[in-house]
């Protein structure tokens, strides 16, 4: 009798839980949602216009630091080159 009572609790949980699954939109609601930002229209449209905002300066941020540390690394090569050479230049002598 327990393995039909713990089915009895457990099966109407499962289906619960998988009819709460949030379906993926499709093409129409998609197309929605792209016509309502542009109309600025969409629901929160305040919050959502900083979120895109957050996330397309983070990008650039991201680049910008990318860029500044390949130029760091860059000039300390040429600094390690020349001090290399200047080493080599001393104990020639």
């Amino acid at each position: 009798m327990r393995p039909l009572r713990l089915l009895a609790i457990c099966l109407p949980l499962a289906l619960g839980l998988s009819a709460c699954e949030k379906k993926p939109e499709g093409v129409i609601e998609q197309a929605q949602d792209k016509v309502n930002d542009a109309l600025d229209r969409r629901p929160n449209e305040k919050l959502r216009d900083a979120a895109e905002d957050l996330g397309k300066a983070a990008t650039e941020a991201k680049d910008a630091a990318a860029k500044a540390a390949e130029g760091a690394a860059e000039a300390a090569g040429k600094a390690l080159k020349q001090a290399g050479e200047a080493v080599e230049k001393a104990a020639s002598r």
